[in-house]
């Protein structure tokens, strides 16, 4: 089995590499409170790294480590296995259509929630026997795709879209489409995510938790201006349907997945949030 395992860089290493990261640098170098435990998700990141390295090797898996998946093809790999986080196993799902599968490993347990990872280092060996024994759990996740003015932007949002004001102090104004009913809103934003989203902003924001493989999609207003009557706050609707918003006269944004992607919305503009035909298989996964 041929096996791409990609790594984070961590905030510590990354921090000390940079210049332009002056401030953390000498936080980091007098100890400060603030980023105490940085130095330790460092330490537990690269003793994990190494860890995975020696076993892949031990069990006979074939693995190119890379640090940017910029321009690999991960099609050519049998396997994608990720070290890091959630972030970690999020920017890598960015980079990997339907095939081939992710394997997520939690590289610091202790710092890092690891929602969407399948392992850790303590129990890896067994994982990766399951793996090469071709008895692991498959999961496929369903993947939202965005289309703006009908026009694809995005096709693999795995945690959440955020339709919001381009400044985040100030209200967006927009009509929200679900079906046949269609409602003038306005409030902080709307956030829009699949099953697999189901645990993060969304679940927050007043939300509820959806079955891990569950293709439905939910919707969430934040913060709606209740004088306007506003109806349409929260729901989940069917795989085969579609959320439509059109932005009024404000320029505003979308934000994909956190920070990972962002486009700019003009007035006017139609914003559509469907199923994608891209999801996403995590082996060994099972939601905690």
């Amino acid at each position: 089995m041929k096996v791409l395992l990609f790594s984070r860089r961590t905030v510590y290493e990354t921090a000390i590499r940079d210049v332009r990261s002056g401030r953390l640098k000498k936080l980091i170098q007098c100890g400060h409170g603030s980023v105490k435990s940085l130095k330790r998700a460092h330490r537990e990141h690269t003793r994990t790294l190494k860890h995975v390295e020696a076993l892949l090797g031990k069990l006979g898996f074939s693995h190119r480590l890379v640090y940017d998946l910029r321009g690999v093809k991960s099609e050519r790999f049998d396997l994608v296995m990720t070290v890091g986080g959630d972030g970690t196993v999020l920017y890598a799902s960015h980079h990997v259509a339907s095939d081939p599968p992710m394997f997520g490993i939690n590289s610091s347990p202790t710092t890092s929630a690891g929602y969407l990872t399948s392992a850790d280092r303590g129990n890896l060996k067994e994982k990766l026997l399951k793996l090469r024994q071709g008895k692991i759990r498959k999961s496929t996740l369903q993947r939202l795709a965005v289309t703006l003015d009908n026009e694809l932007i995005y096709d693999r949002v795995l945690n959440d879209v955020l339709f919001a004001s381009h400044c985040q102090a100030v209200p967006v104004r927009y009509c929200l489409r679900i079906g046949r009913t269609e409602e003038s809103q306005m409030s902080s934003g709307i956030w829009i995510g699949p099953a697999s989203g189901s645990t993060a902003a969304i679940l927050s924001a007043g939300g509820r938790r959806l079955p891990a493989q569950s293709k439905k999609i939910q919707f969430v207003v934040r913060e709606p201006v209740k004088r306007l009557g506003c109806r349409l706050t929260s729901g989940v609707v069917g795989p085969r349907e579609k959320i439509v918003i059109m932005n009024k006269w404000q320029r505003a944004k979308i934000f994909i997945d956190g920070p990972h992607h962002r486009a700019r919305v003009e007035p006017g503009q139609l914003i559509t949030v469907q199923a994608s035909d891209s999801p996403l298989v995590l082996l060994g996964w099972k939601r905690r």
